[in-house]
Formats: C-alpha cells, sequence, structure tokens
C-alpha cells in the first residue's frame, strides 16, 4: 500500500513539474500593444554602408512606417526594408503580435525598424500586407562579422 502511495505522489508531482516546464507563455495586451515576453529585444547592427543605405530610403517619407523583412540563404542575406500599409482592428493585432514576439529591431536615425524573418510568416500568420517600393540589400558573408554589400535595388 505505501508503495502505491509513493508512486501516485511521484507521478502527480513529475506530471505537474513537466506541464510547468513546456508551458507555452500567453500573449497578454498591455497599453494597447503585446508586451515581450521573451526577455530584452536584441538590437541588430548592420554595417555602416547598408545603415547609411537605409537610411537614405527611409527619410525619403518620414509619414511612413518601414520594417525590414530578412531572409537568409546559406551565406546570403536579403534585407527587404518594406512600407507598411495602413492597419485596422484585428490585422494591426496580429501584426504586433507578431513584431513583439520576434523581439529584434534595427535604429536607424531616430527611427526604430522591427526585424522578422521571411519563415515567421510561412509558420506563423500573414494578415497584414505592404504597400508602395522596397528596398532590397542583399549581403554576403565573408568571415565573422564581416559582409559584403553584393546589391542593392528597388522592387515593386
Amino acid at each position: 500500500m505505501r508503495t502505491v502511495l509513493i508512486i501516485c505522489l511521484f507521478l502527480f508531482v513529475s506530471h505537474n513539474v513537466i506541464s510547468q516546464e513546456f508551458e507555452v507563455p500567453k500573449i497578454t495586451k498591455v497599453g494597447g500593444d503585446y508586451k515581450q515576453f521573451y526577455g530584452k529585444p536584441i538590437e541588430y547592427t548592420f554595417p555602416d554602408t547598408v545603415r547609411s543605405l537605409i537610411h537614405r530610403y527611409i527619410e525619403r517619407d518620414s509619414t511612413v512606417n518601414y520594417l525590414i523583412e530578412m531572409t537568409f540563404e546559406d551565406n546570403y542575406y536579403f534585407l527587404d526594408i518594406l512600407e507598411r500599409a495602413e492597419l485596422s482592428g484585428d490585422t494591426i493585432s496580429e501584426f504586433s503580435c507578431l513584431l513583439s514576439s520576434t523581439n529584434r529591431y534595427c535604429k536607424i536615425g531616430d527611427k526604430t525598424l522591427p526585424i522578422y524573418f521571411s519563415h515567421d510568416k510561412e509558420f506563423g500568420f500573414y494578415g497584414f500586407f505592404f504597400t508602395g517600393t522596397s528596398l532590397r540589400i542583399i549581403l554576403r558573408r565573408v568571415a565573422y562579422l564581416q559582409f559584403e554589400l553584393i546589391d542593392v535595388y528597388l522592387t515593386n
């Protein structure tokens, strides 16, 4: 009888520990935006030439909100600087949730541009859209923390 009681107690405790260990954090809205629940955001710092290109591009129109979609392929990095359309209702919630969950950004001048990876929208959700022309920057990694600018062009 004592053995059965010990086994039941062990199973109860181990079940509670396992379920708490793998519990997915809940997304909660705080003051109109979704809080970041994965700790301190990661600030990306691109090479000066890239920062200068992005700065010149986003200074064209200070009323537009921009963000960066980043794609990786082998040693190549594709940065798409996108204009975000005005959103409403649930779409704004999806967009805010995605950006706060990615927890990445880049400071260019006095602007903060959120960064998300292209595969975030493939495995998450994609209810928002982009308008206008985007700037594409292609970099190649040549060594640790060293990048070569391969190409820069505008896309529609």
